[in-house]
């Protein structure tokens, strides 16, 4: 697309063509993202039926069981999270200590509140304590987290659509004059001077891009 609507021209197809193989790649890294965000929320729940299991008087091993059934329920049987709970209780049935099944967990998924909530069991392991009043301010803590973090996300909201809309113009634009004024640009089609600027303007366009994923990407 980026080829036809700057160049036209069968050499920037077969030369832009390895971009396009790319960026998928490119693009590993927001979908793997996107899946960790989808992942947290899902822990959310989980920990917020995991509390309320140990504040009903569950052991852990119970507590997992009771959160794998809420979480078929809410999110599927295929979902991540479903999937994770019932890796976890298959190691349980394995004798594998609870502490280690959410140490293997967060160590999968390499999510930080998890991560952070499966040193807060291994510590009470260690230590000892009142197991309902751990899980109960752990999961306080998160939740004020994550509602800080959604307050955020929420106000970043139309500046990402901002950024969406303006990615797109510029190349509605150009096909607005090449279709709607034509031969206003063909000076920038036929001659080598503007295949070149509009290699310039690629280039511009592309680092503009760029710029606007890294400003609206912030992490909490």
């Amino acid at each position: 697309m980026l080829a036809f609507i700057f160049f036209d021209h069968p050499l920037a197809y077969v030369l832009m063509m390895p971009l396009g193989l790319a960026f998928p790649r490119f693009l590993r890294k927001s979908l793997a993202a996107r899946r960790r965000e989808r992942l947290k929320g899902q822990f959310r729940e989980s920990l917020l039926f995991f509390s309320a299991a140990v504040s009903a008087g569950y052991v852990p091993e119970n507590a997992f069981a009771e959160t794998l059934k809420e979480l078929r329920v809410l999110c599927g049987e295929k979902a991540m999270m479903t999937r994770e709970y019932a890796q976890m209780i298959n190691m349980l049935e394995m004798n594998v200590p609870v502490e280690s099944c959410f140490a293997q967990f967060a160590e999968r998924t390499g999510i930080e509140d998890i991560e952070d909530f499966a040193e807060v069991f291994r510590t009470y392991r260690k230590m000892g304590g009142n197991l309902h009043e751990i899980v109960r301010r752990s999961t306080e803590g998160l939740v004020e987290k994550w509602r800080m973090e959604e307050e955020i996300s929420a106000s970043l909201a139309s500046r990402r659509l901002e950024a969406q809309i303006m990615s797109v113009m510029p190349l509605g634009i150009l096909l607005y004059l090449r279709y709607g004024m034509a031969g206003f640009l063909s000076v920038m089609y036929e001659t080598a001077a503007g295949r070149i600027a509009m290699g310039v303007c690629l280039a511009v366009y592309a680092g503009a891009w760029l710029l606007s994923r890294k400003l609206v990407s912030i992490r909490v």
